[in-house]
Order: C-alpha cells, then structure tokens, then sequence
C-alpha cells in the first residue's frame, strides 16, 4: 500500500508541473502597432514582459475607420481587458513590451494614456469613456489613421461634421465615421 501512496504522490506533482508549464501560454494574435508607449510592468510593480518575444494581442480587430489594430486584451497583462461597452472602439495596440491603448475616434487614432503598469493601464480604463478619449482629436493629439476600404470605395466620414462632435461617438456616427 505504501507503494500505491508513493506512485500517486509521485504523478500529482508530474500533473502539477504539466499544468505549471501550461500557465505561461499567450493566446492570440499580435497586431499593427501603436505609438511608442512605456516600458509594461504588472500591477505588483514587477516586470510583465517575459524578457523574451514580443506581447500578444488578444482578441484582436482591424478597425476599419483608421486600419488600427484593436486588441481587448494584451499578454503584459493577464485578466485586464478593455470594456467594449464603456469603450467600442478602443483596445490596446501591441508592439514589443510596451502597453499602448488607443481609441480610434474618426479616422484618427487617440491614446488612453501612456501607463508604465498594469495598474496604471486599470486605472485609466477605470477612470474615462470613449467621448473622453476622443475629445483629443479636437485637441490635435491624436494621429491620423488609414482607414480601411471594402470594394475599393472610400471612407464616408465627413471630418469637417465629426471635428464638431467633441468625440460623442453617435454624433460620430452621424457624420459617417
């Protein structure tokens, strides 16, 4: 019987190391980038970025107003996903180490922020709106985009109507963008 104990003893821990290995897997895809943003830490001050490869978006999208790649989450930091409902049409944009989150607001690309942690990247996505965000194109802040085309026609936003909206996203809808 002591046998028994050893063996099942023996595969738990071979069982816990295969799932320790597994905690460590990125899904998703890496997009276009973003503007340079700072270096990524996590929320316990700690580095996110393994050292090694480049972060991945996760759940990623091609916005078609401005072409930015949109990703609702970022592997620097795991379990922090942007709120599609407070923020439609942001998401955050990897490149290399560094956390970019961005709105696209018109044709024109917007940043949240520039956060340097995971903590910081929660608390701006705790502390603002999309409108917010997109008050900046008025502000010349934001960088202008490459929109997206289907079938070879061009974009219907009209910039002189979105350039009043302040950034309310239906008033942006209004104008075609």
């Amino acid at each position: 019987m002591r046998g028994t104990k050893v063996a099942v003893v023996l595969l738990t821990g071979a069982a816990a190391a295969a799932v320790a290995g597994c905690v460590g897997i990125n899904l998703g895809n890496s997009g276009d980038a973003g503007a340079a943003a700072s270096s990524a830490a996590s929320g316990s001050g700690g580095d996110a970025g393994d050292g090694g490869g480049a972060a991945q978006g996760i759940d990623c999208i091609v916005e078609p107003t401005t072409g930015a790649t949109l990703c609702s989450g970022i592997s620097l930091c795991p379990g922090l996903y942007v709120d599609h409902d407070v923020y439609p049409h942001c998401g955050f944009r990897p490149k290399g180490n560094v956390l970019d989150i961005e709105c696209a607001c018109s044709e024109e690309v917007c940043p949240l922020g520039v956060p340097t942690t995971c903590a910081q990247a929660k608390q701006l996505l705790d502390s603002q709106t999309e409108p917010q965000v997109c008050t900046q194109v008025a502000e010349g802040r934001c960088t202008p985009g490459a929109p997206t085309t289907a079938g070879g026609t061009s974009s219907t936003c009209d910039r002189t109507c979105s350039s009043e909206c302040g950034g309310d996203p239906s008033c942006l809808k209004q104008c075609g963008c």
